[in-house]
């Protein structure tokens, strides 16, 4: 089995594991939108009084401007797999708002040096792209940072208080919250 052939399988298996990151990304932002106004209600019946807002439970409603910091190579890379991109979805070369929707995520992945996502955007649109040990090694942080950023929603207040197992467990959460 060629190199190519390994980094190509090792790619598609980093896009499958975005779409699960994307779908739990999507599950974690319901679940803000959903219990977050709950919370807040019982913080406020409990201390009569909304605290300042410490970032604890809406820091993960918005998604993160991030921009990866990339080597020159890296984003020669980042260029390149977006002009392939453009030249099949770019508002001037077509008509079909389909295609200028993922050419507006596609604009936004490049913009955040997200070579991953402009993976995903080429493999969507059939788009050979050429791949080597260096690119997975990038695509594999930028997995794990994803990772990161979504268990982070499992620490906060509003995770515990909707996952505490008692009422006594849920009037503490709110007491350390507010005592922030």
């Amino acid at each position: 089995m060629s190199s190519n052939k390994l980094n190509n399988l090792k790619l598609s298996l980093l896009l499958k594991e975005l779409t699960l990151l994307e779908g739990e990304e999507q599950y974690n932002k319901e679940f803000i939108d959903y219990y977050k106004p709950l919370f807040m209600q019982e913080v406020i019946e409990l201390d009569g009084e909304i605290p300042p807002q410490t970032g604890e439970t809406e820091n993960h409603e918005r998604k993160k401007e991030k921009k990866f910091e990339v080597s020159d190579e890296e984003q020669t890379k980042i260029k390149n797999v977006f002009r392939n991109i453009a030249k099949v979805c770019h508002p001037d070369k077509t008509d079909d708002p389909y295609l200028h929707g993922i050419y507006s995520n596609a604009q936004t992945a490049y913009d955040q040096n997200d070579l991953l996502t402009l993976y995903k955007i080429s493999q969507t649109l059939n788009i050979e792209v050429d791949i080597d040990k260096e690119n997975i090694f990038l695509l594999q942080r930028i997995v794990d940072e994803k990772k990161q950023e979504l268990k982070s929603v499992e620490g906060s207040y509003l995770w515990l208080w909707v996952n505490a197992k008692t009422e006594e467990e849920k009037i503490n959460l709110i007491k350390q919250f507010v005592g922030k």
